[in-house]
């Protein structure tokens, strides 16, 4: 489908939409919600359509639209949104536009959050954090095309002071600045990120970060005697599907335990599996190192010069899809590390299961990839270095800094015993994230599942259960892995957790 033909099915669905909302009670607080061009996708009318299935619940909605002039947009973009919101206007909406906002006061933080973020949005676009002049260009043009937009964003939170503000993701373009200006302002931003049929939230964070997983795990397993055992059943069973290759996201190429080419030529003492670098899920997640690059270069050449230990680099196995992938950074490693015998690099297209990697090593050594929970699960040392969000608990302690990172890894390589894991944080943390981290539906901005909600009308998306839950998430700001395990515990795991492989 065309940008036009898919403006065009939009236009229509929302006709509809407002022709059957009426006008229903509304109180409460306000909800923001925050439309911008977003690389020619349904992502700006997904929001709408948020918007007026907020109204239609009974909530107060304020439209903020990004019409700074800020980053090179087809015309025909900001057009698409203004149809739009020509709607919404017509139906009441209130209508917040960036560019007539008055400028607020802003400071060094705001500064520093700008070169940030525009150092996370040339990774994106470049995939790959190994210093070039390619990557500085695109780090150079994010930010000055971020920068000057933060006395109009921050102007939105002194004068209009949102209660909610509703983000897609929050980091790309603006969204990360709003999300930097929300917490400061005391504003819950809830983010929204999405793959085909599912959806992930965030309350002030970045939606793909899983960041609520620590802040439910802690009460639940104070509170339910009985959710460890669901955790480690539902867990244990979506580990043996992706131990086997077939669970939901087909990373693996071939089942744990296959004979393949690779397979025996690759043992090591310590395992690093690597993120897909420009995954919002990893973006911004470094803490003792700059990012992956100066991350892999210290570790690996303090772990050769220190120890006798083998190392292996495991590059995501999905990156074998992409068009584009982070072979730099690999090249880059291989050159610095490659004449040494005790250095071994797998890319992404070997043969070969991750897992039989983490059962044949000593050690992981994980950036913030779930690979790292579970191989604390299979009985494997880990070290963190990142904020994961299963960093920082009992098995999983954060470092203060990168010396004691290093310690820490020449001491698991000097021991044999490896740490008690606490089973109980374990398994509720993989529950958590990896079963109710998503909300499984059709109900998305991917263009395939627009094609089919664009459909129907509001009341029928009004009446699915699984907008209902992302509903909740996004204008109530309740923590998506809490909603998931209550609606599982009602309904059951199969009528939550819908199997699509």
């Amino acid at each position: 489908m065309t940008y036009g033909a898919m403006v065009q099915a939009f236009l229509a669905f929302q006709s509809r939409a407002l022709e059957e909302g009426g006008n229903p009670v509304r109180g409460g607080s306000p909800v923001f919600v925050y439309l911008a061009p977003w690389l020619a996708t349904l992502v700006p009318f997904y929001s709408i359509t948020v918007a007026m299935l907020l109204r239609q619940a009974g909530r107060e909605v304020v439209l903020v639209w990004d019409d700074l002039p800020a980053f090179r947009v087809p015309s025909d973009e900001q057009a698409g949104i203004a149809a739009a919101i020509e709607g919404m206007v017509r139906a009441g909406f209130p209508v917040v536009r960036l560019s007539e906002c008055a400028e607020a006061p802003h400071d060094r933080d705001d500064l520093d959050a700008a070169r940030r973020l525009a150092a996370l949005n040339a990774l994106w676009w470049w995939k790959s954090p190994v210093p070039c002049r390619e990557l500085a260009r695109h780090t150079a043009e994010q930010f000055a095309a971020i920068a000057p937009s933060r006395p109009r964003i921050l102007g939105v939170f002194r004068d209009y002071a949102p209660p909610r503000l509703v983000l897609p993701v929050g980091i790309f373009r603006h969204t990360g600045l709003l999300l930097h200006a929300g917490r400061k302002a005391g504003t819950v931003v809830t983010t929204y990120d999405s793959g085909p049929g599912s959806v992930s939230t965030g309350v002030n964070s970045v939606a793909a970060h899983l960041d609520d997983v620590p802040k439910v795990l802690g009460p639940l397993l104070a509170d339910d005697p009985y959710v460890v055992g669901l955790a480690r059943e539902i867990g244990a069973r979506e580990l043996r599907l992706r131990l086997e290759g077939v669970d939901k996201y087909h990373f693996q190429p071939v089942s744990a335990g296959t004979a393949s080419p690779d397979r025996d030529a690759v043992r090591g003492d310590v395992l690093f599996p690597l993120n897909l670098e420009n995954d919002s899920s990893a973006l911004g997640k470094h803490r003792l190192f700059n990012d992956s690059s100066e991350w892999l270069t210290v570790t690996i050449g303090h772990i050769l010069d220190r120890t006798s230990a083998t190392v292996l680099v495991r590059q995501h196995p999905y990156e074998a899809r992409l068009a584009n992938r982070n072979d730099a950074m690999l090249d880059a490693l291989e050159r610095q590390f490659g004449a040494s015998d005790r250095f071994r690099l797998l890319r992404c297209d070997a043969t070969v299961n991750t897992y039989d990697l983490i059962r044949s090593c000593r050690l992981v050594l994980p950036f913030v990839t779930t690979l790292g929970l579970e191989a604390a699960i299979l009985g494997r040392k880990v070290e963190m270095m990142a904020e994961a969000f299963y960093a920082g608990l009992s098995f999983t302690p954060l470092p203060r800094n990168r010396e004691e990172y290093l310690r820490r890894i020449e001491d698991a390589l000097a021991t044999p015993d490896v740490p008690p894991v606490h089973e109980g944080e374990a398994w509720l943390a993989y529950y958590l994230s990896q079963i109710c981290g998503r909300i499984w539906t059709r109900f998305t901005p991917q263009p395939q599942d627009g094609c089919v909600w664009m459909q129907e009308n509001l009341a029928q998306l009004a009446d699915d259960p699984d907008v209902r839950a992302v509903l909740e998430c996004l204008g109530d700001g309740r923590f998506i892995s809490r909603v998931q395990h209550e609606r599982l515990m009602e309904h059951g795991f199969d009528a939550v957790y819908q199997r699509r492989q």
